[in-house]
């Protein structure tokens, strides 16, 4: 039987067909991931361990540590937003990390080459940290056993990391935690309520990070400017304007917001991480 012949028409469609179903030499189609996709996937790249330390009389407190490959260049005690609490949880054989800017960032400080540390809340504040609590002695002594956890393991500079409410814990810990290892303070989305507290006593360094953008109104860029001006006794101060990113997908107090550098988590910790090393640090980092 002759074969029939086909139409180039019926031709030409055909192989448009095959190419956008199967991309270029025959590869699969390429899905971009969804944030929490992204997340998930970076957070599977760091061995998570939690640690319960005990901090006070019948006091048990939380970090979820994660560490790099190779010798650390130091470790970041991170404080998250909100109340404190629950900021990630183990399913399975693994941690889920959740929305917040220092939570979901936190795989991108040991890719930095930092021991990454996220603070839970205590066992005795276990449904979340108020704000007289974070300003607080007992924060403190919670804070100095952490601090002294990771000195043990090795850890010769550590810096505190807060963002919008855990700024309030950084704020106050820069003013009255003494420990040899500790070698900075960085203050990201600050609450304006931070400025009520004597941050003119803060003598080590500080680096202050705020989007231009926040729109939350409790973390102005105006009330960051204004903190940042009264660490007049910083030993080193640094402030670093963050601009654009992706559109916001959550309200405007929330992490996936300009609140929480929506879009430019990378370029931010990368800023901090020069910044942490003693390098020189951008003061913009634009969309």
């Amino acid at each position: 039987m002759t074969p029939r012949r086909l139409r180039p028409g019926f031709c030409l469609l055909a192989v448009f067909l095959c190419f956008t179903a199967t991309g270029p030499a025959g590869s699969a189609p390429r899905r971009e991931r969804s944030a929490p996709q992204e997340r998930q996937r970076r957070s599977e790249l760091v061995e998570w361990n939690l640690i319960s330390l005990s901090t006070r009389p019948d006091v048990r407190q939380g970090i979820l540590v994660g560490r790099p490959g190779g010798e650390a260049k130091g470790a970041v005690l991170l404080f998250p937003g909100g109340n404190g609490a629950h900021s990630f949880r183990k399913r399975g054989g693994s941690f889920r990390l959740g929305n917040n800017f220092l939570v979901r960032t936190a795989p991108l400080f040991v890719q930095e080459g930092f021991v990454a540390a996220i603070v839970d809340a205590p066992s005795d504040h276990s449904s979340g940290m108020g704000d007289g609590f974070r300003t607080g002695e007992e924060h403190l002594a919670d804070i100095q056993a952490a601090a002294d956890h990771l000195a043990k393991k090795g850890i010769r500079r550590i810096f505190l990391i807060g963002t919008s409410r855990g700024t309030l814990s950084v704020a106050s810990l820069s003013t009255k935690l003494k420990h040899p290892r500790v070698a900075g303070f960085v203050l990201t989305s600050s609450m304006d309520a931070i400025s009520s507290l004597p941050l003119d006593e803060a003598a080590s360094p500080v680096l202050v990070v705020h989007h231009a953008q926040d729109a939350c109104r409790a973390t102005t860029y105006s009330g960051a400017q204004a903190a940042y001006a009264r660490l007049a006794k910083s030993a080193r101060k640094h402030f670093i304007t963050v601009s654009g990113g992706d559109t916001p997908v959550s309200g405007p107090c929330a992490p996936l917001h300009a609140h929480g550098f929506l879009g430019k988590e990378r370029e931010t910790v990368r800023a901090i991480a020069q910044w942490m090393r003693g390098e020189a640090a951008p003061g913009q980092i634009n969309p």
